[in-house]
């Protein structure tokens, strides 16, 4: 257990990602699929900072972009409009890759905000 989330984030989530990553063969491909969160007190930010970690701590890692998963919403206090709920994918290699000449589709939009 962790104290607080700051502890949980450095303690767990990233130590768990970095054995991920060193066990990941150089031209491998990491997606993860994270998202922020919140209680009743206060937002919780991950997404972000885990980026920003991964790209200063990782050896290789590449940064490719985001994706959206599409999922049913979550029953929250929060009500979103009535479009579709996505969760982030966040897409690594180790080292230089050409994923996107690989997709199965061409006419695929791959171009990440």
């Amino acid at each position: 257990m962790h104290p607080d989330f700051e502890a949980w984030i450095t303690q767990f989530l990233f130590k768990t990602f970095a054995n991920g990553w060193s066990a990941l063969a150089p031209g491998g491909h990491m997606v993860v699929n994270l998202a922020d969160c919140q209680n009743q007190r206060m937002p919780y930010k991950i997404c972000e900072p885990f980026i920003a970690w991964a790209k200063a701590t990782l050896p290789d890692c590449v940064f490719h972009g985001v994706a959206g998963y599409r999922i049913g919403k979550r029953i929250t206090k929060i009500q979103y409009d009535d479009g579709p709920f996505c969760e982030p994918l966040i897409i690594f290699s180790k080292g230089p890759s050409n994923w996107r000449d690989r997709l199965p589709n061409p006419a695929i939009d791959t171009e990440f905000a």
